[in-house]
């Protein structure tokens, strides 16, 4: 099989979009190499829940092995529902990447995607995008948008610093997580 459509999908998995959840379907002969390997793995696995999660990049994300492939459950949900692969990256509107709820996931460009972020773990100020500059003496607010640094400007307090922040944000579409 060379591309995973959304019938074979349909075959192996049934999702649930409320709940994000993957549960495996007793699945027919023709997946398998013998009836015997077909009754063995639907009696090991007809009716479970699947998915394992690992970690990328500070945030868990569940993955699906179908034919020693191995998918984000993200991506398989949207191809269950859409009948077609994301065209770009898929964002968790929460953050959470164990999240597969429909309505939580959203088809986006990578930089729309970085847009909702978590503060960054060497970040010592506690507001993303606000840094200290130590010549100055001020608070210096930016946003980075389609790769480029912005900068929103230089403030006496950290307040102003991270309302300036806060007002780029929403005008430019960013979410907040933390």
């Amino acid at each position: 099989m060379s591309e995973l459509t959304q019938s074979y999908l349909k075959e192996c998995l049934h999702y649930c979009p409320e709940t994000g959840v993957f549960t495996w379907r007793e699945r027919p002969v023709n997946h398998f190499k013998s009836e015997t390997a077909r009754k063995a793995w639907n009696t090991r696995y007809s009716g479970k829940k699947c998915g394992t999660a690992h970690s990328s990049c500070r945030t868990f994300y569940s993955f699906i092995a179908i034919n020693s492939k191995r998918y984000y459950a993200h991506r398989l949900a949207w191809l269950y529902q859409y009948g077609e692969f994301p065209k770009n990256h898929i964002d968790h509107i929460d953050g959470d990447g164990i999240n597969n709820k429909i309505n939580n996931l959203r088809d986006v460009t990578c930089s729309e995607n970085r847009r909702n972020t978590r503060l960054p773990t060497n970040n010592s100020s506690g507001v993303k995008g606000v840094t200290w500059r130590k010549n100055d003496k001020k608070w210096q607010a930016q946003l980075k948008i389609n790769g480029k640094n912005h900068h929103l400007g230089c403030f006496s307090t950290i307040e102003e610093a991270a309302a300036a922040r806060e007002f780029a944000e929403l005008k430019f579409g960013f979410t907040h997580n933390i």
